[in-house]
């Protein structure tokens, strides 16, 4: 603490101790020779008690404190709390601030705190990752959708952590947190180590989180090829607890019967006339009633309908097949090409669109027939759910 400092504090004790010997000399006198004052005098003498906890409470500061932190005292304050704290500091000028100073935490790492002369009613806490060669390297040798997935890891970790930070791409990856504190008389010692506390975490979760994302993102990952593609995908399906069973088929190299849990099914094969494509089908049926509903109605009433679910497919863009005989049936495919970038979350969620895809299949299907039924067939049908989805 600065001598200025000291001797605010001195004249705010002797001031206090002042008060309140008065306060208790008055009241035994004001007993003896003023009675009709004395009973005033204590409840004037609790009111401003009371006033006095309730601007501690609400300030921080006691009554006759002085102007506390001040952007002109600032800097002497900032020294002193560092010093009683034992935190390495070294000033390092620069003219665009009224002071900056270096301070070294017991972490190991460093933090910059200045005021700047454009807003000196404010500091600012600075602090830099700096990473290794090792790091940098592996960052340089990434692909450019590695480091955009390593810059996005990073960023929804100080972002979760609500840290405010900036990038530094060229010439070296760099990322510098910072953290702006207002200066006004709430900023005390203990609000100023909370700030140097949440920079010294900030700092390290940062290094962690940057150390992890690189190092998981610059590990080389098995390319996927049409050839592997077989293995990967049954992995990748028997992860999310999909249910698999496989079909011998001469065309294809594979052929995979997925089961979802509500029942639905999906084919997925690899043929082999179309060997750098995965091919997913979805066959769906109807009931009899609904077979039945188709059979009995008139041209005019079939065409409207197929018409009506080719609309419904066609809006959601899902490629189809629709034929008749022997049975009305609908099959809705897609062809995803086998590249290295293919990977299990994008895979999952191709399988996932079919299923929808299927729902949404089965019902246009049934509403069409329904709707198109014959009034006595389409009461029939209103209690049943109409159709179903094989491979």
């Amino acid at each position: 603490m600065d001598l200025k400092d000291e001797r605010d504090n001195l004249v705010q004790n002797v001031i206090w101790a002042i008060l309140t010997a008065l306060g208790a000399a008055a009241l035994p006198l004001l007993e003896a020779h003023w009675r009709a004052w004395s009973e005033p005098t204590l409840f004037a003498f609790l009111g401003a008690t009371w006033v006095a906890v309730v601007y501690t409470t609400l300030t921080g500061k006691r009554p006759f404190s002085g102007p506390g932190t001040t952007p002109k005292n600032l800097e002497g304050r900032v020294k002193a709390w560092l010093d009683k704290y034992r935190l390495g500091q070294r000033s390092d000028p620069d003219d665009s601030v009224r002071f900056r100073v270096i301070v070294s935490l017991p972490s190991g790492g460093q933090i910059a705190l200045s005021q700047p002369k454009e807003d000196e009613h404010h500091f600012v806490c600075q602090s830099r990752i700096i990473l290794t060669k090792d790091f940098q390297n592996a960052i340089a040798a990434m692909s450019d959708s590695q480091r955009e997935r390593t810059q996005q890891e990073i960023t929804l970790e100080l972002a979760r952590a609500k840290i405010t930070f900036r990038y530094e791409l060229q010439p070296a990856f760099l990322i510098d947190l910072f953290q702006t504190v207002p200066v006004n008389p709430s900023l005390t010692e203990e609000v100023f180590t909370q700030v140097i506390d949440t920079m010294d975490f900030a700092l390290n979760l940062g290094s962690a989180a940057t150390a992890l994302a690189i190092t998981r993102n610059s590990q080389s990952q098995p390319k996927i090829t049409p050839e592997s593609i077989g293995t990967d995908l049954k992995q990748w399906l028997d992860d999310f607890g999909f249910g698999l069973k496989s079909v011998r088929d001469e065309s294809s190299y594979f052929n995979i019967q997925v089961t979802f849990p509500n029942g639905h099914h999906v084919t997925i094969l690899r043929q082999k006339d179309r060997d750098r494509y995965l091919t997913f089908v979805c066959v769906l049926t109807v009931e009899d009633e609904l077979q039945k509903a188709l059979a009995s109605m008139t041209l005019e009433s079939l065409g409207r309908t197929i018409l009506e679910i080719k609309l419904e497919l066609s809006r959601a863009k899902i490629a189809f097949d629709m034929k008749l005989k022997p049975s009305f049936e609908v099959t809705i495919s897609r062809r995803v090409l086998i590249t290295p970038t293919l990977t299990s979350d994008s895979f999952i969620e191709i399988v996932n669109e079919m299923d929808l895809a299927n729902s949404l299949a089965l019902t246009a299907m049934t509403l069409a027939i329904d709707r198109n039924s014959a009034p006595s067939t389409s009461d029939s049908l209103a209690a049943t759910t109409g159709a179903t989805a094989t491979s």
